[in-house]
C-alpha cells in the first residue's frame, strides 16, 4: 500500500485552525477517495510552523483523481477557503514502504 506524505508549511496562528479543518476534511477523503490518515505531526522543534501528514492512500493514481472525486462535494468545497486561509506551502511525496 501507498504512502502520501504531505510536508506542509502553515501560515504563523493558524495551527489549529489546520487541525480543525484537518478533522472535517479526512473522512470525506476516506469516504470518496479511500484516502486514511494515519498521523499528522507538528514541529516542535526545527522550522516553526511545519507539518507532515501520513496518508495511506489505495494506489499511486490517488494523488490525481482524489480532487476529481471530491470536486462536487459540497461539504469539501467549504473547506477549500480555510485550506488556503491555514496552508503557506504544501509537497506531496508518494512512498511505498521498504520490507524491513
Amino acid at each position: 500500500m501507498p504512502y502520501v506524505f504531505a510536508h506542509i508549511q502553515l501560515r504563523p496562528g493558524k495551527v489549529e485552525r489546520f487541525r480543525e479543518m484537518l478533522e472535517a476534511v479526512a473522512p470525506l477523503l476516506a469516504n470518496a477517495a479511500g484516502w486514511k490518515l494515519q498521523g499528522s505531526y507538528i514541529s516542535s522543534i526545527g522550522r516553526i510552523n511545519s507539518a507532515i501528514d501520513v496518508w495511506e492512500v489505495p494506489d499511486a493514481n490517488a494523488v490525481e483523481t482524489v480532487f476529481e472525486k471530491l470536486g462536487g462535494d459540497p461539504e469539501f468545497q467549504k473547506w477549500v477557503p480555510v485550506v488556503e486561509e491555514c496552508i503557506e506551502s504544501e509537497t506531496l511525496q508518494l512512498m511505498n514502504k521498504l520490507p524491513v
